[in-house]
């Protein structure tokens, strides 16, 4: 069980590092719309979110704006160990209907790291939310 735990954060960690997170150039990430930084989550589970920290306290830590990772299947063709690709998904857009919040049990939580501007993720989380803007979808 802890070798299998062990694995899931470390893969989690490496998913992190193969997204891009390059060069430190000092700057936090920021929502351009809200100036908030965003944050990763790792649980003990595994699971990485991303999202702005709206609040914390001893027990809890509450996330808005939420992202996830999620593997994809690699295009048909394509070579054996290229393996799954990785989307960033929004957590409100799950097909149970989610609000766009995630409250964490701080005792699920692994560690967390505030992200930087030029974090490949913020990238990827601003160009959705433009997508999102252009189409007129309300910003929650």
């Amino acid at each position: 069980m802890l070798k299998s735990l062990r694995f899931i954060v470390v893969a989690g960690l490496v998913m992190i590092g193969s997204i891009g997170m390059v060069a430190c150039k000092g700057a936090n990430g920021t929502s351009a719309s809200s100036g908030e930084p965003y944050f990763a989550l790792t649980l003990t589970s595994g699971s990485l979110f991303f999202g702005h920290i709206i609040k914390q306290d001893n027990q809890y830590i509450t996330l808005k704006d939420v992202y996830y990772l999620q593997r994809t299947p690699p295009p048909a063709g394509s070579k054996k160990d290229e393996g799954p690709g990785l989307t960033l998904v929004k957590q409100e857009n799950d097909p149970y209907g989610p609000k766009n919040q995630l409250i964490v049990n701080r005792e699920h939580l692994l560690l967390y790291q505030e992200l930087r501007d030029d974090s490949k993720v913020v990238e990827v989380i601003r160009q959705q939310e433009a997508v999102a803007a252009a189409a007129g979808a309300p910003k929650k």
